[in-house]
């Protein structure tokens, strides 16, 4: 392959590109796939360097990087090494793209892949899709005035066949108008001189219809032969927008009185505004005529003006070389409105020359106040927790490296847990724990110096970095925050929060120990106070469901009196007998996350309420159980609706899978329930309870357990 064509095409395309090198065993048969190059177009949108893959075989390449972007070469092998151009369409999981990926021989040896990204269009936003396309470049070879190579994107855009194309007299593809123009240029690069700008002529479709296209081409080899490489784009709605701009001046300036955006013309010779659409007023509060009195300069906050001036400077200076580029520079500033106020505006510009030969700018300025508000807002979030305003992991760590160096030791780290979380989550709610997170946060805060930084870190977990701090300083803090604590009036449960701290004294420390031994400490101080914590918190939680359903906590006390009794008839010992009493008192204890609508029902319960009520064995269960002074009632409570014939609920259990404290609570719990009932259950006297504890005993009671209640407690025969 001549070496200056493939050098020329994949070099200086836009479009990303490889070369493949056909490695055939025998006459005829490919054996493997090497790749020959990989222009940097592709580079940047593959995030592959080209050292990787470029003089490899496929099967020598990282598996990665060849699942990722050279899969279809063993999947479709043999349109690959076909002699005509094929197209495919790709997706690309690592980058959640799609890419049409275009193959085409360049000669027996060698065939050329571009990659063309089309997700906008996979997505359907048919506007992006439509500036992708526009933009898209189409590939051109001409050699003694015959095209020699097109891509496929020349085919789409004259409507030929590629074989059509082929051979096909170059000059054939413009309008008369242009042809002279098209044949100096064409002899003009072969002749090795540059023509500056991208040349724009007027050309035929096949169906006889024109577009406008621009063409910048190069000098290359062509079996060895000099050819000029097109790289051509069509620009034949940028055209018509230009020529209907230039045929009706009227309606351009409709367009611009009427825009939201602020469009101006400032004379750069004379320094002086010289147009301003009328929208100033609703973005800086000046009518036009006001404004072109002014100096644009007193417009521009003092931080802000050098910057927009030597950006203003740079671009006429470009502009007067000729190197103006043809999309606009943009700035985004703060401007000063009539009133004093600031507003941040995203300004672009272009340089021309007017009928005075005198250059202008023309600029459209953009009101982006909400787009700055939106973004300040966005980074607040990334840098801090949601529910508690304070700072989150992400700035804590951040912070750490930064703040992690000689000049601020000594560093001390505070570790804060706040304790009973999941308890008051279990018992209230999520809504609750939010509460009591929001409640300890408000107090940590308070306790911070202007230097110190305090971060949620994790569920209930909270961290201070305190830079120049010494750690009796640190403890001293710590302190006041839980008489603080002590001092809230906190409604649903116990404010606690355990503390650890540790200090890196000198830059030999690594301050990720430091994190861990102060970690370490909160963890041994929480394990100390967080029993006699979670003690306290379930006297609240009871407290405070029992005070709003006395009835509730008079049904309660007395079933835990009654196991107590039950107990010591069968001769239990007096840890045991202790056990199914606090069982008794607290046995109902889950209901407090029940709706209390349906506790107060005075109706029969639908199957929904009944589901919901089913579920209070559990959720006591796991109130309880997070102490370990209750941890045994728990299990009782957990079990005290299970039946002997295993119908009960919530795990079914049968039989001796029951404990025996749970088969007395479940005696206890009905005799009382039947005496003393609740809601719309109807009362019993004692003789129709007896029966009805007989009757069931042996599949909802337990036999032995039902007559000790009746002989021994209830002293009947």
């Amino acid at each position: 392959m001549e070496k200056n064509l493939y050098e020329v095409m994949i070099q200086q395309s836009p479009v990303a590109s490889i070369v493949f090198e056909i490695i055939k065993s025998g006459e005829a048969v490919p054996s493997n796939v090497a790749i020959f190059d990989a222009n940097p177009a592709f580079e940047r949108l593959s995030g592959v360097s080209r050292d990787k893959i470029v003089r490899k075989l496929i099967s020598e390449i990282d598996l990665e990087i060849c699942n990722r972007w050279f899969d279809w070469i063993v999947n479709d092998i043999k349109n690959t090494f076909a002699s005509q151009t094929a197209g495919y369409e790709r997706y690309v999981k690592d980058t959640g793209s799609w890419y049409r990926i275009y193959t085409y021989p360049l000669d027996q040896y060698y065939f050329g892949v571009s990659f063309l990204d089309i997700t906008s269009e996979k997505q359907g936003e048919i506007s992006n899709r439509l500036i992708f396309e526009n933009a898209s470049e189409s590939i051109l070879i001409v050699e003694s005035g015959l095209v020699r190579f097109c891509n496929p994107m020349v085919q789409k855009m004259f409507q030929y066949s590629e074989e059509e194309m082929l051979n096909k007299p170059f000059l054939d593809l413009f309008h008369l108008d242009n042809r002279t123009q098209a044949e100096e240029a064409y002899h003009l690069r072969l002749s090795g001189q540059k023509i500056g700008n991208k040349a724009q002529y007027k050309s035929v479709r096949r169906d006889g219809k024109f577009v406008w296209l621009e063409a910048n081409g190069i000098c290359v080899d062509w079996k060895g032969n000099p050819a000029i490489l097109y790289f051509i784009v069509d620009i034949t709605d940028q055209k018509k927008a230009t020529e209907a701009l230039k045929a009706n001046e009227e309606q351009y300036r409709l367009i611009m009185e009427f825009s939201m955006d602020m469009i101006w013309v400032l004379n750069y010779t004379k320094q002086k505004p010289t147009y301003v659409s009328p929208s100033v007023f609703s973005m800086l509060g000046y009518l036009p005529e006001e404004f072109l009195t002014l100096d644009f300069r007193k417009l521009i906050p003092a931080e802000f003006l050098l910057e927009a001036e030597e950006r203003l400077q740079k671009k006429v200076k470009r502009f007067l070389e000729g190197n103006e580029k043809n999309e606009p520079h943009l700035i985004e500033i703060q401007t000063i409105c009539k009133n004093g106020e600031r507003t941040w505006v995203e300004l672009s510009a272009k340089c021309r020359y007017n009928a005075k030969n005198e250059i202008e700018i023309i600029g459209i300025s953009r009101n982006i106040e909400e787009r700055k508000r939106a973004e300040q807002d966005i980074l607040h979030l990334s840098y801090h927790d949601q529910l508690t305003g304070l700072y989150n992991r992400r700035f804590y760590e951040e912070e750490l490296k930064r703040l992690d160096t000689q000049r601020n030791l000594p560093i001390t780290l505070v570790m804060a847990d706040v304790n009973g979380l999941k308890l008051t989550n279990d018992a209230f709610g999520h809504l609750e724990g939010d509460k009591l997170l929001i409640c300890a946060a408000n107090i940590l805060k308070k306790a911070c110096r202007g230097d110190d930084i305090i971060a949620r870190i994790g569920g209930d977990e909270f961290i201070f970095l305190l830079p120049k701090t010494e750690q009796e300083t640190a403890e001293k803090m710590i302190g006041r925050i839980k008489k603080a604590m002590l001092a809230e009036n906190y409604e649903n449960g116990i404010l606690s929060v355990s503390f650890g701290s540790a200090t890196k004294s000198s830059s030999a420390q690594d301050i990720y120990n430091v994190f861990s031994e102060a970690e370490n400490a909160m963890y041994q101080r929480k394990l100390k106070e967080s029993s006699t914590m979670r003690s306290k918190t379930i006297q609240v939680i009871a407290h405070s469901f029992f005070s709003s359903n006395k009835e509730e906590e008079a049904h309660n006390h007395r079933v835990g009196e009654l196991c107590r009794e039950i107990a010591r008839a069968m001769d239990l010992d007096k840890e045991t007998t202790n056990d199914i009493a606090t069982a008794g008192f607290f046995h109902d204890i889950g209901k407090i996350s029940v709706n209390k609508k349906i506790l107060l029902k005075t109706m029969p319960l639908t199957e929904d309420e009944w589901v919901e009520l089913k579920r209070h064995p559990e959720k006591g269960y796991q109130i309880l159980k997070s102490s370990a002074e209750f941890a045994q009632a728990a299990q009782y409570v957990l079990c005290h609706h299970e039946r002997i014939d295993g119908q009960g609920y919530p795990q079914g259990l049968s039989g001796e899978d029951i404990p025996l404290p749970a088969k007395i609570l479940t005696v206890a719990d009905a005799y009382d329930s039947m005496i003393n009932p609740r809601q719309y259950h109807k009362k019993l006297d004692q003789k129709e309870v007896i029966e009805e504890l007989k009757r069931n005993a042996g599949t909802q009671f337990d036999v032995f357990v039902t007559r000790m209640f009746i002989e021994k407690v209830l002293h009947q025969i």
